[in-house]
């Protein structure tokens, strides 16, 4: 390496100042700056070391195992936990079955209807393809149950939270049809800022079209009333829709920002438990009238489930390919194009399926029957539906969904091909959430207290089952189970769907589990996403079916909303699980809240609708 020397410029011969210089022994100053390199170095080292920086900075996992005082209820993990290998980027895109999940192993057959036929083979014409959960919608607020495609939201903004306080603004009265009173499970409400010109083209109150910033509350509820409200005081922002039929689930809006509303008839239009004449229904939010419709008088000839159809879960729409995608309780998973305009500038909107419409997935194993079956034997508990009632996850081209059976399926929604399936033991109706990590992908699900006791139980006790599943290949990573009661018919286990933390609640993921430690009791629960480990764990005197929200400060301070059967909502400290505010409603929350910035709406099975707000 040459040595820095400054210029020497020599002046002539026999002018002052003229001297020799002396030549420079090179070899002897590169010896003298490796001594005092070497020193240099070594001392840096040596501080790094005794500091603890630097080299030596200890190693921070990426998703760190959060600590807290462990809780008496629930079973550790039973089975042995894996880590997969990082994925590549080019695996990303490709889930493959492992041995485990591998569909033949439960005797799987599954069809395909398409041009009112069914079908040797089908690719779809506009591949599918979702994006992340984040980009899922451009709109401003909560779409859709749990907020996006992941089903990981449910909140919309952040909160400042200052007394850690809730505290009820205002109420409005629903109603009830038949034995079907206020909002049921899952009974999201939607919350959606629109803006300005979308406002004028609606059928709006003129107060409200012209308000600087109006942020709607879309709720159709169990009374057969879609109701509008504005988020900030609870009035009326246009006429409720009167359907005449009750929907139990959650609506979803169109989440390119067209005024389209999804609503799925929860009851048949005899009330009751009457399955005839259910649909699942698109809605003009121009002008609230019907633009299609699709089900049947009594059952789609297509579905193997003889005794019931609805349409509980909450529809997704795959805009690149103007797919909508919804899982039918008859057990068949519905897609259908469809062809939808909307002219801003105009004020427009409409959608026209293909005649082939809609593409349709079908499934069997030789566990499932139905009620009219009767040679098929309950009594070992092993009676298995078709129907979801839960709410799908969409990744990519892949469709997540589990069911009534306790069946976990992975569809490729481009050629309606089942990829993978796992059993989960027992009806599954909470909605699974889906975690990114790096090059992985992961589910989070919960199983209840069901079939497992027989189709002639009344009460009994069973064990529910809070699973991590390898979403690329089906495979079981941990699971965490509950002895829990079934009372009177109604189970217990998981309802709600899980919150999957961020923030500090990074490697947190929260279940509500329903009918622990006592019939009508419960507990909430947070797991180490890693290792399924218990963080902290909460007895609740009254078990939810609800699902918890997530709140977030600017800072990442995490809080929860939960509700539950005695009609409280609770603010709870997330990394403790700590009560910090209660509110009293009326009547059993079964609904799932959303929140928008401070404010919380849920309705209750008391015939109400609140708007709460956080402090």
């Amino acid at each position: 390496m040459p040595h820095n020397r400054k210029r020497y410029q020599r002046p002539a011969h026999g002018r002052p100042g003229y001297r020799r210089r002396r030549r420079i022994n090179t070899g002897r100053f590169t010896v003298f700056l490796i001594i005092v390199a070497a020193i240099v170095v070594g001392v840096t080292l040596l501080v790094m070391y005794l500091t603890g920086s630097g080299l030596f900075k200890p190693t921070v996992e990426s998703n760190p195992t959060p600590t807290a005082t462990p809780a008496p209820y629930g079973e550790p993990a039973q089975v042995e936990t894996q880590t997969p290998p990082e994925a590549t980027q080019e695996q990303a895109a490709l889930v493959v079955a492992a041995d485990s999940a591998q569909p033949s192993n439960f005797g799987f057959e599954t069809d395909v209807w398409a041009d009112g036929q069914i079908v040797d083979s089908y690719t779809r014409q506009d591949a599918i393809s979702f994006p992340d959960a984040v980009d899922y919608t451009g709109l401003k607020g909560v779409t859709t149950f749990r907020g996006n495609n992941y089903r990981a939201g449910g909140s919309y903004g952040a909160v400042n939270v200052a007394e850690e306080k809730l505290e009820k603004v205002w109420d409005i009265d629903s109603g009830a049809l038949t034995r079907w009173s206020g909002s049921g499970w899952t009974g999201q409400p939607l919350i959606v800022e629109w803006d300005a010109d979308m406002r004028q083209m609606m059928n709006l109150y003129p107060e409200k079209k012209s308000k600087d910033t109006l942020v709607e509350v879309i709720y159709p509820t169990m009374d057969g009333k879609i109701y509008f409200l504005d988020l900030d005081n609870g009035e009326y922002t246009r006429d409720p829709i009167d359907l005449g039929f009750t929907v139990k689930g959650t609506a979803s809006i169109d989440p390119r920002g067209y005024p389209l509303l999804y609503v799925g008839q929860g009851v048949g239009m005899e009330g009751d438990y009457s399955w005839d004449n259910s649909y699942l229904y698109i809605y003009s939010l121009i002008d609230g009238e019907v633009l299609y419709k699709y089900g049947a008088e009594q059952k789609d000839e297509f579905a193997y489930r003889e005794s019931w159809q609805a349409y509980d879960s909450s529809p997704l729409v795959c805009a690149d390919a103007d797919t909508l995608v919804w899982p039918g309780e008859n057990g068949v998973l519905y897609t259908i194009q469809l062809n939808s305009e909307f002219d801003r500038a105009a004020g427009t909107v409409s959608v026209s399926p293909s005649p082939g419409q809609p593409v349709k997935y079908r499934y069997t194993t030789p566990l499932n029957a139905d009620d009219e079956d009767a040679s098929f034997d309950t009594s070992n508990g092993e009676k298995r539906w078709w129907g979801m009632e839960s709410s799908a996850v969409a990744w990519k081209n892949y469709l997540y969904f589990t069911d009534n059976g306790g069946w976990l399926q992975c569809v490729d929604l481009n050629t309606m091909e089942l990829v993978f399936a796992q059993d989960l033991s027992d009806d599954t109706d909470a909605t699974p959430v889906l975690e990114v990590d790096g090059g992985n992908v992961y589910l989070y699900t919960g199983s209840q207290v069901d079939n497992q006791l027989g189709e002639e139980a009344e009460t009994g006790e069973g064990t529910a089952y809070i699973r991590k599943i390898n979403a690329l290949t089906g495979e079981i990573m941990w699971e965490v189970s509950y002895d829990c009661y079934y009372i009177e018919k109604l189970a217990g286990g998981v309802f709600g769907s899980p919150v999957l933390g961020q923030g500090d609640l990074a490697g947190f993921v929260i279940f509500p589990v329903a009918r622990v430690g006592s019939e009508n009791g419960g507990v909430m629960v947070a797991l180490n996403t890693q290792t399924g480990e218990k963080i902290w764990e909460i007895e609740m005197r009254d078990y939810s079916w609800s699902s918890p929200v997530a709140v977030y400060t600017p800072e990442g301070k995490g809080y929860l909303i939960q509700c539950d059967s005695g009609s409280d909502m609770v603010l709870r400290d997330g990394l403790t699980g700590e009560a910090l505010s209660v509110v009293s409603l009326n009547g059993n929350v079964e609904a799932t809240p959303a929140v928008f910035n401070d404010m919380v709406v849920v309705g209750s099975r008391g015939e109400k609708i609140y708007g709460v707000r956080i402090s």
